[in-house]
């Protein structure tokens, strides 16, 4: 998925008008390839590009997560081990502005974890229908 988000916004900041019409570019890639032996790799990436929205400045950033998945018994039960922020990535970088004072804010956040998911179907759906369909009758005839 690709995007931009453009705007053409001025905004009078200490007695000077400014142009905060710098478009966002953002980038998303969520892949899911199959492995051997019925394994799953999930390759998820997504990027935006320093830009401007309404009245802020957000400067670019990317963050990237990973994940393996693995179905056991016909999907009774199944085994999912995920990696987030795998670089450590996810900052957060923004300047807010307004008619008199200008915010710079810089977060870090920490959400590089590892995660592992056991899941168990207690009642596995099967189907159990066994009847024959009237539309049968009629493919029959032909």
């Amino acid at each position: 998925m690709a995007g931009i988000l453009v705007q053409d916004f001025k905004l009078e900041h200490k007695d000077r008008k400014i142009k905060l019409n710098k478009p966002i570019g953002i980038f998303r890639f969520n892949n899911a390839i199959h492995l051997p032996w019925d394994m799953w790799l999930n390759v998820d990436f997504s990027a935006q590009s320093s830009g401007n929205g309404d009245n802020v400045y957000i400067q670019s950033r990317w963050n990237c997560d990973l994940g393996l998945y693995k179905s056991f018994a016909s999907d009774v039960w199944s085994l999912k081990i995920q990696l987030n922020d795998v670089f450590s990535t996810y900052k957060h970088h923004i300047t807010i502005y307004d008619a008199l004072s200008e915010l710079s804010v810089k977060k870090i956040y920490d959400t590089r974890d590892l995660s592992l998911t056991i899941r168990y179907n207690f009642n596995a759906s099967r189907s159990r229908y066994k009847g024959r369909g009237a539309a049968n009758i009629e493919k029959d005839r032909f």
